[in-house]
């Protein structure tokens, strides 16, 4: 029996995926498990990205308080 495993798409760099994320999520009112499954990630991935002190850090350069 084959498995159809389906590869997550090239999100570039931590620093870009933390910024796509957190616009997907604000820009369209997501959960971290609904972005998780659009971004083909784990849901701790999610997390980690956007809560950690780097992803913080990029999101609030990025100025995603006004996006």
């Amino acid at each position: 029996m084959t498995r159809n495993i389906r590869k997550a798409p090239d999100l570039g760099t931590k620093q870009e995926r933390c910024v796509s994320l957190g616009k997907y999520i604000i820009g369209n009112n997501a959960t971290v498990r609904e972005a998780a499954k659009v971004f083909g990630i784990s849901k701790s991935t999610v997390h980690n990205d956007v809560t950690n002190l780097h992803g913080r850090i990029w999101l609030e350069n990025e100025n995603l308080s006004n996006y």
